[in-house]
């Protein structure tokens, strides 16, 4: 979904509702419309004002930035002379506890005044952080076979029968549900120290594995964090049409380009990467499995 796709049904749900302001709750009810405006918004606040609507009260304070949560805790320990408490804070007025342990987990309150004591920390809050893993002998070929092994787990946490295939002929994985056979190439990418990765697709079997129980699965490694964008057989082959995925005349493959930014993933033209497709929608989206 892209920016203004999402922007416009923010609109569409306040003209249904009859309402200028939408709640959290209001904006859940249209399925992954608050993970797309996540993704191209700070905050729900934000995206509700440039669609011209009004956030509610909380909305607003929780569109406040980590620094300026801990500032504040900072400035208002000193005004108070002591760690504020719950009840400190909730007569001061000005945030809720409710934004403190939804930034800083349970006790969210004493944790933000623990960190804002340390001036060195005073730096936005990230849930993960980068940490590279450093390179070792055939270290392409484990994580190839990691990553495969990872789309195992997971499809069998989903309650499929999946397993890898001995002989690769284009296909990693293949798992089982409900009677439906579902097939997978898996490619492992490692987005350590850049933001785009170029990918081979060998030609000979994507031409073998023309069907719509086809995946190419591709597991984004970036720091410790891992997300898995999805694209259908179909998917490709539109991207193919489209020119955004290139035969490469030198290697005889297909070629994708990956583009990651934040929660933002683009197919990009490896030789123009301002020609691009934005498939984030496919990101994470086990649903597309049917």
């Amino acid at each position: 979904m892209t920016k203004d796709e999402a922007l416009n049904r923010l609109k569409e749900l306040a003209i249904k509702l009859r309402t200028p302001r939408l709640t959290q709750k209001e904006i859940r009810s249209i399925k992954g419309l608050e993970y797309h405006l996540r993704v191209h918004f700070s905050g729900l606040a934000s995206a509700l004002k440039e669609a011209g609507l009004q956030p509610t009260p909380l909305a607003e304070k929780m569109s406040t930035s980590d620094k300026e949560l801990l500032s504040y805790i900072l400035n208002f320990s000193k005004k108070i002379g002591k760690r504020p408490t719950v009840f400190d804070i909730r007569r001061d007025g000005k945030y809720s506890e409710v934004i403190f342990n939804k930034r800083f987990g349970r006790n969210g309150i004493q944790k933000a005044y623990e960190l804002a004591k340390n001036e060195t920390k005073m730096q936005p809050i990230k849930e993960d952080k980068e940490i590279l893993i450093k390179d070792f002998l055939n270290k392409p070929l484990f994580w190839g076979r990691a990553g495969e092994t990872y789309i195992v787990a997971e499809l069998m946490y989903r309650g499929y029968n999946a397993s890898l295939l001995p002989v690769d002929l284009g296909v990693d994985v293949i798992a089982i549900k409900e009677s439906k056979t579902f097939y997978f190439q898996v490619k492992n990418v490692s987005f350590d120290k850049v933001s785009s990765r170029t990918i081979p697709i060998t030609t000979s079997s994507f031409s073998k594995n023309q069907s719509s129980n086809m995946f190419y699965v591709f597991v984004l490694q970036h720091g410790q964090r891992k997300n898995i964008l999805f694209l259908p057989y179909q998917k490709m082959h539109e991207l193919i049409n489209k020119k955004l995925i290139v035969f490469d005349k030198d290697s005889k493959d297909f070629s994708i380009c990956i583009s990651l930014n934040e929660k933002i993933v683009n197919i990009c033209l490896p030789t123009d990467r301002t020609k691009a497709e934005d498939v984030s929608s496919y990101l994470d989206d086990w649903d597309v499995i049917v």
